[in-house]
């Protein structure tokens, strides 16, 4: 078949003969027909055509937008078939995955009627949350509350990491929200009172903010919050081997797509291939958060070190907002940081030893000799030489820590 000629712009004149032929054939064929037939340019004929009848070019013009209109519906729904292609498969292999019984939702609380009644109680799974690879994770405390609140009930949560939790002693002996049950108690003899642990080792203040949306359903008097340990080295946080990086957006995001059971499978494919390539000793070797040190060296003031604090002051914002919508007293507690034989910095002193690219820096005259006067229990007489010390040097910890203690 034969194609029309291109149409131009610009009809070219008819012969009279051409003319009548064209009023012969248009009964039996359309323009394009014609053109074709009479070897003319398309444009001659219809603008012929449109002098015979008036109307027809109306008509004809009506069609042509008619089809642009389709073809542009069709190209529309093809790009959203092409879009949602994805998406559709996705949410089939989501609905297969769910149907043969893969991976789980990781509710905070779960029921729990060990004590005789309808009781709630914090999740032992819910570490896996939060873990991608790590070991070994703490299933936190396991504090039994009444699904219902009694009426004149004085209910409180306690959120924090394993500090929370008890350790290192027993939780239900020397834990913070012990004491404070106890002490309820004696305030309030005639008051049901529940104090839930919710402390869990080595989570960040990330979990904190998921927990606090789950607690304020259970009704709470106060939540108290005694964190801030963890904002470095534990899951999810800035510096951590379970950590996403910087960005609080992505550990969010992390976060709202842990529920589906398709991430779930991509996180245990990776997590597969990560194990494979970690030896059994070195997922077990040591305490669960010196296995979690990934950047074991943060520096005071650098990019990473003001990530940590931007991180953890934007989740206790989140918190403290959600408790104040919901009417809810909430409590930060302070940590304490200082304590003997526990420094909780590497000071600028050690850092050659750790990192010999780092400047080995001179014994201070005033730090040995103020040292050997501790020993000596004299500490009266070491703080003024520990004072010249720091002065001397005010980026170091050690010596800071030391004049403290």
């Amino acid at each position: 078949m034969k194609s029309p000629p291109p149409a131009d712009p610009t009809p070219a004149p008819l012969t009279e003969k051409q003319r009548a032929r064209i009023r012969s054939l248009q009964p039996k064929q359309d323009a394009a027909a014609i053109a074709r037939s009479m070897r003319l340019p398309l444009s001659s004929v219809e603008a012929y055509l449109d002098t015979l009848d008036p109307e027809r070019r109306t008509r004809r013009q009506a069609r042509l937008e008619a089809e642009r209109a389709a073809r542009a519906k069709r190209e529309r729904v093809f790009k959203l078939i092409l879009v949602a292609s994805p998406l559709i498969l996705l949410l089939l292999l989501e609905g297969v995955l769910r149907l043969v019984g893969f991976g789980a939702s990781v509710p905070v609380f779960v029921a729990d009627s060990s004590e005789g009644y309808d009781g709630l109680v914090l999740n032992r799974q819910i570490a896996t949350r939060y873990f991608r690879t790590t070991k070994g994770a703490s299933p936190g405390a396991y504090d039994i509350f009444r699904r219902d609140k009694p009426a004149d009930g004085l209910r409180v949560f306690c959120l924090g990491e394993s500090a929370t939790a008890g350790f290192p002693y027993q939780a239900d002996a020397a834990s913070f929200p012990t004491l404070v049950r106890r002490r309820l108690e004696q305030l309030y003899p005639a008051r049901p009172v529940e104090v839930v642990n919710m402390g869990v080792t080595a989570l960040s203040s990330y979990a904190m903010t998921e927990f606090t949306d789950a607690l304020l359903d259970q009704k709470p008097d106060a939540v108290l919050v005694y964190a801030g340990n963890n904002e470095y080295y534990g899951a999810l946080s800035v510096g951590s081997t379970e950590g996403l990086g910087r960005h609080r957006w992505l550990v969010k995001t992390y976060l709202a797509l842990r529920p589906w059971r398709v991430f779930q499978l991509l996180q245990r494919i990776v997590g597969g291939v990560a194990g494979a390539l970690q030896s059994d000793d070195d997922a077990t070797r040591g305490t669960l958060m010196s296995r979690m040190a990934g950047q074991k060296l943060i520096t005071l003031g650098s990019p990473v070190y003001q990530a940590g604090i931007d991180v953890f002051r934007a989740n206790l914002t989140e918190m403290v907002e959600s408790c104040k919508a919901a009417g809810v007293p909430i409590l930060v507690g302070n940590l304490v940081s200082i304590e003997r034989d526990l420094p909780p910095f590497v000071s600028v002193e050690d850092a050659h030893a750790l990192n010999p690219a780092a400047p080995e820096l001179p014994t201070l005259p005033d730090a040995t000799q103020a040292a050997s006067l501790v020993a000596a229990r004299r500490f009266a007489d070491a703080l003024p030489l520990w004072g010249r010390a720091v002065a001397a040097r005010p980026g170091s910890a050690r010596l800071t820590y030391s004049r403290a203690v």
